[in-house]
């Protein structure tokens, strides 16, 4: 779970549901990760279900920068809304250095990095099976 507070003090909460998950006039499925927008005074802003990419059990993250833009990272996904909640795009985090050919790699936390980007720390795994060696990352991404 994460909890990431925007400029103007619009609270953004992200994490792993199973059930029916009702925000507002908004329900999703069954079960999966979401992440929700609350506004300053506590009023039912908007309710997605982002993208989640390989690793997802790790859970969901997220961070809001100067704009209230919102960055959610499930696995190695990322997905960004505007403080509207308007969907603006996605983009899959690559792992780096893989030497086995089988790799993968998952965000565990976001934030934002003010005239930068975004910094992302998580893991990646080089190997499969019994086999594996994983290190740890923390990177820096500007944006597209």
């Amino acid at each position: 779970s994460s909890v990431a507070v925007g400029p103007d003090g619009t609270v953004t909460v992200a994490g792993d549901f199973a059930g029916l998950l009702v925000w507002g006039g908004t329900s999703l499925g069954t079960q999966g990760p979401f992440v929700l927008g609350v506004g300053a005074e506590g009023e039912v802003r908007w309710l997605k279900q982002p993208e989640c990419g390989e690793q997802s059990e790790e859970g969901v993250a997220a961070a809001v920068d100067d704009a209230g833009a919102v960055t959610v990272a499930c696995g190695d996904a990322l997905t960004r809304y505007a403080a509207d909640g308007t969907q603006q795009g996605e983009r899959k985090l690559a792992v780096e250095g893989c030497v086995s050919g089988q790799c993968s790699l998952a965000v565990t936390g976001l934030a934002v990095v003010p005239g930068r980007g975004l910094a992302v720390a998580g893991w990646q795994r080089d190997g499969a099976g019994d086999t594996w060696n994983q290190d740890a990352f923390l990177r820096v991404l500007t944006p597209e």
